[in-house]
C-alpha cells in the first residue's frame, strides 16, 4: 500500500456574508416579533375565557361572580381589553395599555393587572388591607410557545445572503 495525498478545498468566499447576513437577522426579529402579537393576544384571550391559570386549574371565582353567575375579571372588561402584546426593540412582552385608574380600589391599572396576575396583599381605597387571590392570565401556552418559534425561524430561514 501507498501513500498518497489528499487535497480538499473549501470555498469560504460565501460564508463570511452568510454569518454575516445570519447576524444581522438574529439582532432585529422585529418582524417575526410582530407576526406574533395576534399569537399573544388570542393566547391572553382564551385564558379570560376559560378561566384558567398555566397548570390548567380553574380560577377561585370572585364574590360577584358567584352573585351574579357570571365569569370572574369581566366586570368592566377594561383589564381584558388594556392587555396587548407588543414589541420593544427585541423583546416581545405583554403590556397593560394606561387606561386610568380602577375604579374600584382606585389602584393604577398595571398594579391592578399585576395583583390580579400574582395575587397579594393590597390596600383598598387608601384603608382596607386585603388579600387578592391568584388569577394568573398573563402566561404563553404551549401551543402558542410553538407559534411564536415558528415565525422566529420562518424568519431565519428566509436570510438572504
Amino acid at each position: 500500500m501507498g501513500f498518497f495525498d489528499l487535497f480538499i478545498e473549501v470555498d469560504l468566499s460565501k460564508s463570511n456574508s452568510l454569518f454575516k447576513a445570519i447576524d444581522y437577522k438574529l439582532s432585529d426579529l422585529s418582524q417575526e416579533l410582530n407576526n406574533s402579537i395576534p399569537i399573544i393576544n388570542a393566547d391572553t384571550e382564551s385564558h379570560f375565557n376559560q378561566e384558567m391559570d398555566s397548570q390548567g386549574k380553574k380560577w377561585k371565582p370572585s364574590k360577584r361572580a358567584l352573585s351574579t353567575g357570571t365569569k370572574t375579571l369581566t366586570d368592566t372588561a377594561s383589564l381584558r381589553r388594556g392587555l396587548k402584546a407588543l414589541v420593544t426593540s427585541d423583546k416581545l412582552g405583554l403590556d397593560l395599555k394606561p387606561t386610568g385608574r380602577n375604579s374600584r380600589e382606585n389602584t393604577p391599572t398595571k398594579d391592578y393587572a399585576f395583583l390580579h396576575n400574582f395575587g397579594g396583599d393590597y390596600k383598598a381605597f387608601g384603608k382596607y388591607d386585603l388579600t387578592m387571590v391568584k388569577r394568573e392570565f398573563a402566561w404563553l401556552s404551549k401551543p402558542a410557545q410553538e407559534g411564536i418559534a415558528r415565525n422566529i425561524a420562518l424568519g431565519i430561514q428566509n436570510i438572504k445572503v
